[in-house]
């Protein structure tokens, strides 16, 4: 482009999600319909990123992603970079606590290897799944409970229709007793936006 005397200005802020089968454009829906994408849409400018997440995933297969993560906040135009992370949904068998200190880990982490960079974290959406609710339970105010390692919390646990234990059982907002639906996710993604607008 440059040949032909069109100058494209340097990318000056980049946002990344990162998460398992309810951020993944790729699974479920049309990436159009996720949260994710109606975050971005409702900020002007449209922040530019990617999106790393991927179905089936938990913290072990995030924090195994991270070069690919760090590598995408490297470019030294960048004067502001965002990572928001989803995580927990196929966590339950590493418990509450060994959950939220690997997510402290991975963005405190991030953070060194980035600096300047901002995290917004995510709280655990309930399930039908036997157990999941407790562990979740758990989680949640544990996140809450130390803000030392990420900058704003998208606090989808604390709405009313998608983030009571109940809530997970009303097939309007939750396809399996798991997954929101199309219907749910518009719910969550305002949620997003607003945490995220805290801090881009």
């Amino acid at each position: 482009m440059a040949t032909r005397g069109v100058t494209i200005p340097s990318l000056q802020k980049a946002m990344i999600f990162e998460g398992d089968s309810i951020t993944d454009p790729t699974v479920l829906m049309a990436a159009n319909l996720k949260y994710s994408a109606l975050a971005q849409a409702a900020i002007t400018p449209f922040p530019q990123g990617s999106n790393f997440a991927i179905s089936g995933t938990g913290i072990v297969q995030i924090a195994a992603r991270a070069a690919a993560v760090d590598a995408s906040f490297s470019a030294p135009s960048l004067t502001e970079r965002l990572l928001f992370l989803f995580d927990g949904a196929n966590d339950m068998g590493l418990g509450a606590a060994t959950l939220v200190a690997d997510l402290k880990a991975y963005c405190l982490a991030r953070k060194a290897t980035s600096p300047g960079l901002k995290i917004v974290i995510a709280t655990l959406l309930p399930q039908t799944t036997s157990g999941f609710n407790t562990f979740r339970d758990a989680v949640n105010p544990l996140i809450k409970a130390d803000n030392s390692w990420y900058d704003a919390i998208a606090d989808f646990a604390a709405n009313g229709t998608m983030g009571c234990d109940a809530c997970a059982a009303n097939t309007t907002y939750y396809s399996d007793g798991k997954h929101p639906t199309a219907a749910g996710m518009p719910i969550l993604g305002p949620i997003a936006q607003a945490a995220i607008q805290t801090v881009w």
